[in-house]
């Protein structure tokens, strides 16, 4: 049977490697994801974050376009919920492997519901579309969060 090795030469046998859980299924509206950039003449709706190869690595719709639920295997970083406060301003950011997931209610309490949603992946999403997702919610443009940790102490308490 293989063996894996890690840095000091121990071995363990697969069936005890660590497994990483599935990620899980992309909701319609962000299937997008990880699929060739549209030509921009055909986006109707959202915004696609490209990567220099032309792969979306990341997409915003409006948040009342967007499915309510996160993945409930993703891990939680950020969860304000303020409902007593008017306009009922709302911010979730979860991570589930790589896919840094973001619901952000601008308005929960207008006719239409306002705010964004996202979905990324956080390793590839370079310098300026970090500050651009940080600042859409409403955190600050520096430092750049470029980890679960840095986007869970970026939260607003």
């Amino acid at each position: 049977m293989p063996r894996a090795f890690d840095d000091a030469g121990a071995t363990e046998s697969p069936d005890e490697l660590p497994v990483t859980p599935p990620l899980s299924e992309l909701p319609a509206a962000f299937a997008a994801l990880g699929g060739r950039c549209p030509d921009s003449s055909r986006v109707l709706a959202g915004s696609y974050v490209c990567d220099p190869s032309g792969r979306v690595i990341g997409l915003w719709l409006p948040v009342d376009a967007a499915p309510h639920e996160l993945p409930a295997s993703a891990v939680v970083l950020c969860d304000q919920q303020r409902p007593e406060s008017i306009p009922q301003r709302s911010l979730a950011i979860r991570l589930e492997g790589d896919r840094l997931w973001i619901r952000y209610v601008s308005c929960g309490a207008c006719a239409r519901v306002m705010g964004h949603a996202f979905v990324g992946l956080l390793s590839q999403l370079d310098a300026e579309q970090l500050r651009f997702a940080q600042t859409r919610v409403g955190l600050p443009a520096e430092p750049l969060l470029t980890s679960a940790e840095a986007w869970r102490a970026a939260c607003p308490q």
